[in-house]
């Protein structure tokens, strides 16, 4: 890792997008999305990818002094950028795009984001933090959601959402994000 002035990085963010099918569903549904043929549409894959491409922009504009990561999930979670203050890694991460798969599963992206996320113990300044970019709410396990927020919570993780879909099927999520100080749009 690319060392940097410890005392100057002000975040660690381990970002986690959605890579299942549901991000190819249209950002906008209307009458007209409903069609196969429509291929003006945007995606909510599209959508999630200029939203963090203008995110990393404005890290950089602003020189916000931060350490990020990408993990990209479906099934299974792949770190595809690990932790890094360089912002281009991550963006050209993005640009290159990940084919979409079957269904999402939260509680593995959130979890090996946490497990980078407690490697890092050399910037006491820092705040720590997930973003999670979803189409899907999908926790497996009754007790995994409550046990997750509860690692969070205690280290001081906090857990940003940013979902694709209607606010009543992301109960969880956003009360997860909530009880950990994060934000959810």
């Amino acid at each position: 890792m690319v060392t940097v002035d410890q005392d100057q990085v002000k975040q660690i963010i381990m970002v986690c997008i959605d890579t299942s099918k549901r991000m190819s569903k249209p950002f906008y549904p209307s009458k007209s999305d409903k069609k196969k043929d429509d291929k003006n549409s945007i995606t909510r894959q599209f959508a999630a990818t200029q939203y963090l491409t203008i995110f990393a922009n404005r890290l950089y504009a602003h020189r916000i002094n931060c350490i990020i990561g990408l993990i990209s999930f479906n099934k299974e979670a792949t770190i595809e950028s690990p932790l890094s203050p360089l912002i281009y890694q991550f963006e050209e991460k993005i640009m290159n795009g990940s084919e979409l798969k079957s269904y999402s599963d939260c509680t593995k992206a959130i979890n090996k984001a946490y497990e980078e996320l407690i490697k890092i113990s050399d910037y006491p300044n820092s705040t720590k933090r997930i973003v999670l970019i979803t189409a899907g709410n999908d926790l497996y396990g009754a007790d995994e959601g409550s046990e997750i927020t509860r690692k969070l919570f205690e280290k001081k993780i906090i857990l940003d959402v940013v979902t694709f879909g209607s606010e009543n099927d992301f109960h969880e999520l956003i009360t997860m994000s909530h009880i950990t100080g994060g934000l959810c749009f």
